[in-house]
Formats: structure tokens, C-alpha cells, sequence
């Protein structure tokens, strides 16, 4: 309502500014408060600053012009060449040119580290013009899991819960926006653009591809791939002053079926979410710009670095087929030796009843009593093979099980830290060497954080 009521305002200010072919000084003069009132609420819902506000009403009761703008359109200051450092590797993995005078900080990393949503690595960086109005930032995507049918365990038991977002719209809106600019207004949404279209297209080729050659490795089907992209114009203000930014991001789904029924279904930001920000009134002409097309492109790989990343993804993919190849040829063994089991229990019970048949009932309470022992027995070691294969799984997941201190539910996490700790909210888990206390990385009124016990 309250954005529809914007609009109207605007609307409604705007008709009212137009010149008037035959009102007189007396009508002009009789509406001035009302086209006050109207920049008030045009002021107090954020679309003019309070510099704005005050030009235009300087310039109605003096009966000039209203500027239209205080922001002078944005002239490219020069570039400078910087480069993006990979710290896992240990080199400098981008190299891209910045205008000249504007601040810079990048890196490879990743987003949502440590967590359940952490995504694939990829260049991260923000740049900004001095005076903080204009900025172009890209952050690496995060992953989740929107649906699992015909699991006896699903997601949430592991502290992972379902999240119901397919479309990129609804990330934005719903995910990014309340974690990057919590009081913006969402002013429209469109389809991905030409440029988008064009990187999701390559997304999903290489997706397709990676998926083909998991197949190959491993047996399993080949998972459905959907692509949805969107772009996003928001205002809000930085220091006062009023600020459009238009974000970039597309979610890809994967939904694979299982040999035994269901499917399972996961989504993510699968590269970089673009940010790009100029003060309001200004957005369109920088995105227009020559220079800022230039700066896109001029982002290129370190081809020492691309070499030894592209290798390092190959042995993953080579463990991750692995993996999944132990985890099959274990749930095949296991479901042998339980219909084996079976059978021996269904023949136990045959025999039991020929016994009865016959009369022999003596024989048949000892043989009951025998059955029932080696019944507790086999569901001991039935017990017991489903323990090994739960944290065989585990082992093969670099992950190891804790107890939550704070509810002493179990939580999930990964096995390559020597420390586990969790919040006080239940929200993150974070694994830590050396003795690392995450509480001293807190700020204020943020969560607290209590060391884990393994779980035996």
C-alpha cells in the first residue's frame, strides 16, 4: 500500500508541477501548499532526499524552476589496473582495471563459509567512488537445498532446513535484500537482460557437462537443471542522500531422483551476484557507460592460477565420484545382506511351523526361544551395520557429528576443524584450529558462541 501510494504521489506531484495554459497567478498561487504537502510525502517515504526537498520548495514559492537533480551526471576519472589474490593458492588469480581514484578491495572467497548454504568459490570484490555514492560489488553465490522426498532423514534433522526458493526473484527479495540493504525499497523486477542470459547460458552448458561426467563416474542419472535470473532496481539512501542500485543473480536447481524412489532437489546462486549502485537519477546513464562495460571486461584471469584452479576441481570432482561410488557399492552390500537375513528368518519361521505341525512341542518352545535369540542377535548386528554405515558416510563427507550444548540436538558440521562451536540461536556453527574463540569476532548484540562435544 504504501508503495502504490508513492506512486500516486509521484504521479500526482508530477501533473501538478506541469505548466497550466490558462490558471492564472490566483490558481497557482492557492495550490503551492498542496504541492508542498505532496514533496513531504515524496520526502518521508525516501524518494527525495532532504536536500531535494528543500531546492523544490524554494523553487515553488519563488516561482523558478525546481532543479530535477543535485548530483552532477558521473565523468569517468581514469582507470588503474589492481589484481584479486587467491589466498588459498597463494597468488593473484584476477586481474581487472578500477577508475583511477575510487577504493578497492578483492579476493577469491567464498560466501556463507562455514555453513550449511556455503557455496562455490569465486572472485569477490567492491569498488567505490569517494564519496561513497557510486559502487559496483560482486559477492560469490551461496547453495541450498529446497526439496527431498522418500528420505526417511531429511534436512532439518541435520540443521539444515529446507529453504522454498527457486526463482531469483525471490532470493533477492527474500534472502540478499535483508542481509545487504534491509530498508531498501524494491522499485522493479525484470527478466535477466542480454548479458545474463548469455552467463547463465554458459552456466548451464558447464553444468551439463559436470553432471554427464558424474554420471559417467559414478552410474547415477543425470540431474534436471532449471536456470531463473532476474535484475532488481532498489532505492535507499547512504548518508542522506538518496541512492538507486540495480542487483544481478540467477538460481540454478538440480533435481536428481533415487535409485529407490524420491528425489532430491538443490538450488544456489551458482557464480557472482552483481551490486551496482550510483545516486538516484544516475543509475541508468553510468550502466550506459562506455567505460563501465570496459571495466567488465577488462576482468581476466591469472592463466598460472586458472591452471592450477582448474586442476585442483578436477581432483575434487575425481573425490566427490568416489565418494559416491563407496557410498553405492555400501548401500548394495547392505541391502544384499539384509534380504539375505531375510531370507534366513522367513526359513527359521517355516521350519518353526513344520515343528509346531507335527506336534513336537517341546521342540518348538526351545526352537522359539532360540529364534529369539538369534533374532536379538541379528538385530544387534543389523544395529551395528547401520551405525558403521552412518559414520562410514560421515568419514567419506569429511563431516563429524556434535551435541548441541544449547538443546543437545546434533548438528552437523565439518571434520577438518580440531574445534566446533555454535551459536546461541542455533543459526550458525562454526569450526575453528589453534584455540580460535569465534566470541571474540562477535559485535554487539550478536549471538553467542559454545564449544561442541564430539558426538561418540
Amino acid at each position: 500500500m504504501k508503495f502504490t501510494a508513492t506512486l500516486i504521489a509521484v504521479f500526482t506531484l508530477t501533473a501538478a508541477l506541469l505548466p497550466s495554459a490558462s490558471g492564472g497567478q490566483a490558481a497557482r498561487s492557492s495550490s503551492t501548499q498542496e504541492k508542498i504537502e505532496a514533496l513531504k510525502e515524496l520526502r518521508d517515504s525516501g524518494v527525495l532526499s532532504e536536500q531535494d526537498y528543500e531546492a523544490k520548495v524554494n523553487a515553488l514559492r519563488s516561482g523558478s524552476p525546481a532543479p530535477s537533480s543535485t548530483t552532477a551526471p558521473f565523468v569517468w576519472p581514469g582507470v588503474r589496473s589492481v589484481e584479486a589474490d587467491d589466498p588459498k593458492f597463494q597468488m593473484a588469480a584476477f586481474t581487472l582495471a578500477v577508475p583511477s581514484n575510487w577504493m578497492f578491495a578483492g579476493e577469491m572467497g567464498s560466501s556463507a563459509t562455514g555453513t550449511c548454504h556455503e557455496g562455490n568459490r569465486g572472485l569477490k570484490f567492491t569498488m567505490q567512488s569517494p564519496d561513497g555514492l557510486y559502487r559496483i560489488l560482486s559477492l560469490p553465490g551461496v547453495e541450498w537445498v529446497e526439496q527431498v522426498t522418500g528420505m526417511p532423514r531429511n534436512a532439518r534433522r541435520l540443521g539444515c532446513p529446507y529453504i522454498e526458493i527457486v526463482s531469483a526473484a525471490d532470493f533477492i527479495a527474500n534472502i540478499l535484500l535483508p542481509q545487504m540493504q534491509p530498508g531498501a525499497r524494491i522499485i522493479s523486477v525484470q527478466g535477466p537482460g542480454p548479458t545474463l542470459r548469455e552467463t547463465m547460458s554458459k552456466r548451464y552448458e558447464i553444468a551439463m557437462n559436470i553432471e554427464q561426467m558424474m554420471a559417467q563416474k559414478t552410474g547415477n542419472p543425470v540431474g534436471r537443471i532449471t536456470l531463473d535470473g532476474a535484475q532488481m532496481r532498489i532505492q535507499y539512501q547512504v548518508d542522506g542522500k538518496p541512492v538507486e542500485e540495480m542487483i544481478y543473480a540467477d538460481v540454478r536447481c538440480n533435481t536428481k531422483p533415487f535409485a529407490m524412489g524420491g528425489f532430491f532437489r538443490s538450488c544456489g546462486v551458482p557464480d557472482a551476484i552483481q551490486m551496482v549502485r550510483a545516486p538516484q537519477g544516475q543509475l541508468d546513464a553510468f550502466l550506459a557507460m562506455r567505460e563501465y562495460d570496459a571495466l567488465l571486461k577488462s576482468i581476466q584471469e591469472n592463466p598460472e592460477w586458472t591452471e592450477r584452479n582448474d586442476r585442483q576441481n578436477q581432483q575434487n570432482m575425481d573425490q566427490a565420484a568416489n565418494n559416491i561410488n563407496r557410498g553405492n557399492a555400501m548401500s548394495q552390500q547392505l541391502i544384499a545382506q539384509g534380504n539375505a537375513q531375510a531370507a534366513a528368518r522367513n526359513a527359521a519361521a517355516a521350519q518353526t511351523y513344520a515343528v509346531i505341525n507335527r506336534g513336537a512341542q517341546q521342540f518348538n518352545q526351545n526352537l522359539i526361544a532360540s529364534g529369539q535369540r538369534a533374532i536379538a542377535q541379528d538385530q544387534e548386528h543389523q544395529a551395528r551395520m547401520d551405525q558403521e554405515a552412518h559414520q562410514y558416510a560421515l568419514y567419506a563427507g569429511d563431516k563429524q557429528e556434535n551435541i548441541n550444548p544449547y538443546n543437545g540436538q546434533t548438528v552437523v558440521t565439518s571434520n577438518r576443524y580440531a574445534q566446533q562451536w555454535v551459536s546461541s540461536d542455533g543459526q550458525f556453527a562454526v569450526g575453528t584450529q589453534n584455540g580460535v574463540n569465534p566470541n571474540d569476532y562477535v559485535g554487539p548484540g550478536g549471538p553467542t558462541f559454545a564449544p561442541m562435544t564430539p558426538k561418540n
